[in-house]
């Protein structure tokens, strides 16, 4: 169909129907009456640019803007508590986004696969972040993880070609497989002392890390946890004691 914009009238309660079929719609104008934006409403709207979310929307569902391919930015008011899972999954153009502090978890796979997001704000009341929540984020260089975050979940930075720059606070305790796989342009990482186990090619294939700092606090280091790492992490004591001198396959 070729409508391009489409304005929701304050009478509407509950929006029922799916904007899937709009692949030529461009602009969205939701109403105050409005409080949920359900699963998949705008999936594949890859035309969509521009939506108007208002203040009193307060849920935005699973996949709602899953592969909306052109758009490129989108405010969230602190109305919102919650983003479902793979919510933005595929918005190939989106660069930048601002989380407000009324959220205090990014959900599986939510910005899976936005390969122009280059900056992310997370806030303090982030408390986790879930599975391949920024997998394939290929343009991501940098990202700040508040103190409020205790678990990044499996596969969360998976190939972020891109990221240069991580800093991981104290308050993590759980570094999910897959983590940093194939983050291909790390170079450095520093591993709190609240982690007590490197989990399964948590840091496969990170072809530029040469410095990392574990702690004599992680006691336990999975297999191919560093395969296609490069040998200079053999410096660190307590990597080359429980990783390479522990015959694990690299």
């Amino acid at each position: 169909m070729s409508l391009t914009a489409i304005t929701i009238t304050t009478r509407v309660k509950k929006i029922e129907e799916h904007y899937q079929k709009y692949k030529s719609l461009k602009s969205v104008s939701i109403p105050t009456s409005i409080n949920e934006l359900g699963n998949w409403y705008f999936k594949g709207c890859t035309s969509l640019t521009r939506i108007d979310i208002p203040t009193t929307v307060n849920v935005i569902g699973c996949g709602c803007f899953k592969s909306c391919l052109s758009l490129s930015s989108i405010t969230l008011s602190t109305s919102i508590s919650k983003l479902k899972e793979w919510c933005f999954e595929d918005c190939l153009s989106l660069t930048s986004i601002n989380i407000p502090s009324t959220i205090n978890e990014i959900e599986t796979g939510c910005f899976k696969n936005c390969l122009s997001l280059r900056s992310i704000n997370i806030p303090s009341s982030i408390s986790q972040i879930g599975d391949w929540c920024f997998e394939e984020c290929s343009s991501l260089t940098s990202i700040t993880i508040p103190t409020s975050v205790s678990k990044l979940g499996p596969g969360c930075f998976k190939n972020c070609l891109s990221l240069r720059t991580i800093t991981l606070p104290s308050s993590i305790s759980q570094i999910g497989e897959w983590c940093f796989e194939g983050c291909t342009s790390l170079k450095s990482i520093n591993i709190p002392t609240s982690v007590h186990e490197l989990v399964k090619e948590c840091f496969k294939n990170c072809s530029s890390l040469t410095q990392i700092d574990v702690p004599t606090s992680v006691t336990n280091i999975e297999e191919r946890c560093f395969l296609g790492c490069p040998e200079e992490l053999k410096r660190n004591k307590v990597l080359k004691k429980l990783y390479y001198d522990g015959c694990v396959i690299v």
